[in-house]
């Protein structure tokens, strides 16, 4: 499933698919675990329209069992030694009122300073419209690096060796954002269809959740320390 291509791709990029790679009557029986466990034992979060089920694969449904098995498999292979995850999230969301600032705003971020990979399950199709994840190619290595040195981007400088404060790269402004738009970066969104698979150094690059303005997105995340 790894060939040389994919990790050529990883290494450039940050980013690449896995098109049409898993099993859609799983895909469905994740969904339904995902609707039916209750709001009460999960993390909501944007007024409720998100819904985060954290270390999902404890909880014996044997579709995301197969995916951590899957995923665990694929970056094996990538870091050529046994991998296992940090945490497996399964999540929802539904749509939201856009011109709520709260609830769109804020969204983009670093995942970490140093090190987190995730491999992603297209649950049901992800478009433009139903909250895909959207990212900013080109923002890691030196443009990252860069970026240390500007106070407010990264770290807060007055709290950078603080580790119970939240740091900038938590949550980046759309200011800023805007910013290195103007400069020529480009939005890529990362949509798809069922069963697709998409595996993202999100540590690396800027990325966000957009806001869902219609129907409904579903996806299951593995997370792993870096290793490629």
């Amino acid at each position: 499933m790894i060939n040389a291509q994919i990790k050529t791709d990883i290494k450039k990029d940050r980013f690449t698919y896995l098109r049409d790679s898993y099993d859609a009557e799983k895909c469905k029986n994740i969904k339904s675990f995902i609707d039916d466990f209750p709001n009460s034992k999960a993390e909501m979060n944007y007024g409720g329209s998100e819904k985060r089920i954290w270390m999902a694969h404890r909880y014996g449904n044997e579709s995301i069992i197969d995916f951590v098995n899957f995923s665990n498999s694929l970056v094996s292979q990538l870091c050529k030694q046994s991998m296992a995850p940090l945490n497996v999230l399964a999540y929802s969301n539904l749509p939201v009122e856009i011109t709520d600032n709260r609830l769109t705003k804020g969204r983009w971020h670093y995942d970490s300073f140093s090190k987190l990979f995730k491999v992603f399950l297209f649950v049901d199709d992800i478009t433009e419209n139903n909250g895909c994840m959207e990212i900013i190619p080109r923002t890691n290595g030196v443009f990252k690096l860069k970026k240390i040195f500007e106070n407010n981007f990264l770290f807060h400088y007055r709290h950078i060796f603080n580790k119970q404060k939240r740091q900038a790269y938590d949550a980046i402004s759309d200011s800023k954002i805007q910013k290195i738009l103007d400069k020529g970066h480009k939005k890529k969104s990362l949509t798809g269809s069922q069963g697709d698979i998409v595996l993202v150094d999100t540590a690396s690059l800027i990325h966000r959740a957009s806001p869902c303005r219609e129907g409904k997105r579903y996806l299951l995340a593995c997370y792993y320390p870096k290793v490629i």
